[in-house]
């Protein structure tokens, strides 16, 4: 893919630039982040007890960070002051990170969601959050799927790839995790997105524009009803991965 892509201050930045103090109910409501965070909450009342240990790497302006805190201890960490700026001020316990120092230990649980396709050593990020967590932990990661749909949103994202189920198991495996779940996800509506995508809709730069409202809250409503489905068996197709590992 393009190797120009804007490092992670500038995506915030960007994004920031277009949605201003609105980003984070843009991470609320927006369908899709409602849908992939229902998902993962349903995955996570499979392995985790209420309490645990939560280390939300890369979490952005929040959103999962808050939604984990009704139930677990967690704390979010991004490399992005800006995002970081903005989960600050809706009181969420969020720090700023420099991406070498050494990572937090002794989680229960670190989810990276939508993380390793940013990086160009996804192997080794793999290899640092596994030693976040204490032995029998969890590791839960969501990618993006499927090289053929690479889109303009992952290039204003700075995507550097996307994936397939087969190498995203042999990448956390040779990470010396062993597989608890994998599943693709949203898969009702794989269908009409890739027929999109195929055709070139959306048009580029409106690829994450909140729908309309009644419109929203059925794609919502349509993603969010796989999550008990996609959290305990293996999806065969989807937009995105889900793999939870443990160490």
């Amino acid at each position: 893919m393009s190797s120009d892509e804007p490092s992670e201050e500038q995506v915030w930045s960007r994004a920031m630039s277009l949605w201003g103090d609105e980003i984070d109910q843009l991470e609320q409501d927006h369908w899709w982040y409602a849908g992939r965070r229902a998902v993962i909450l349903a995955a996570l009342r499979q392995y985790l007890d209420k309490g645990a240990r939560v280390l939300d790497f890369g979490c952005g302006a929040g959103g999962l960070t808050h939604a984990l805190a009704a139930r677990y201890q967690v704390l979010g960490v991004d490399s992005s002051k800006t995002a970081i700026e903005v989960a600050q001020r809706r009181g969420i316990n969020a720090q700023l990170i420099d991406s070498n120092q050494p990572l937090p230990g002794g989680f229960d649980a670190v989810c990276a969601l939508d993380v390793l396709e940013h990086l160009d050593d996804d192997e080794g990020m793999v290899r640092r959050l596994a030693a976040c967590i204490r032995p029998g932990g969890r590791i839960i990661v969501t990618v993006p799927a499927y090289a053929w749909l690479w889109g303009s949103m992952d290039e204003v994202a700075g995507h550097r790839r996307r994936y397939r189920l087969r190498s995203l198991r042999g990448l956390m495996e040779r990470a010396g995790l062993r597989r608890v779940h994998a599943s693709y996800f949203n898969s009702l509506l794989f269908p009409a997105l890739a027929a999109g995508r195929l055709l070139g809709l959306p048009r580029p730069g409106h690829e994450v524009d909140t729908p309309p409202r009644a419109v929203n809250a059925l794609l919502a409503t349509v993603f969010s009803m796989e999550a008990p489905v996609a959290s305990r068996l293996s999806i065969p197709f989807g937009t995105s991965i889900l793999f939870i590992g443990r160490r």
